[in-house]
């Protein structure tokens, strides 16, 4: 099934445009092959991800849903579902989807990362706290751990030297992280 799309042009098309930002052009390409191929679960998810980035969420959440049911095994669709459901703000199921990831053998930081900042929406310190420093473990040198440490320890009251300490280390990584930046300039303020 996917096998025929990968090596092809038409599908490397598509990721082009998606790389170029051009989701319309993307999707109305990609509806082609869902019509010969409604049940690929890739399709459906590259699809879920193009409406995600249109900002269709709802529309997204369909497609990410159905290349799950095609592939309970595509830790891929878990993830971006875990995205739709975050920027929905229904912050457990994103949990629930980034768990999937996380359960799997990737055990990438970015999926820790995104439950740590789950549980930050949720005002959950302690479990924010326990999937950040997962994340750090998984990979010490993702300046977007620490900017996220900083924002948590921002939101407690009295905590400005643990902020400070964090939106350095992410401007020590990354230079060019001009929110830690901005945030630091508040932390002192």
């Amino acid at each position: 099934m996917i096998d025929k799309y990968i090596e092809g042009p038409y599908l490397k098309e598509i990721i082009e445009l998606i790389y170029k930002k051009k989701f319309l052009d993307a999707n109305l390409k990609l509806d082609f092959l869902l019509v010969k191929d409604k049940d690929n679960f890739f399709l459906n998810n590259l699809k879920g991800v193009i409406l995600l980035n249109l900002k269709d969420l709802d529309s997204a959440e369909i497609f990410l849903k159905k290349s799950i049911n095609l592939n309970k095994n595509f830790i891929e669709a878990y993830s971006n579902l875990g995205t739709v459901f975050f920027l929905k703000k229904n912050f457990l199921e994103s949990i629930k989807n980034f768990e999937h990831c996380v359960n799997s053998e990737e055990k990438l930081d970015f999926y820790y990362l995104n439950i740590g900042n789950c549980y930050r929406e949720l005002n959950n310190f302690e479990d924010s706290l326990k999937y950040y420093e997962k994340a750090i473990s998984k990979n010490p040198y993702n300046y977007e751990i620490f900017f996220n440490l900083g924002i948590l320890y921002l939101s407690i009251p009295k905590n400005f030297n643990k902020a400070i300490f964090f939106f350095e280390k992410s401007i020590e990584i990354n230079k060019k992280n001009y929110l830690a930046y901005f945030f630091l300039g508040r932390c002192h303020n």
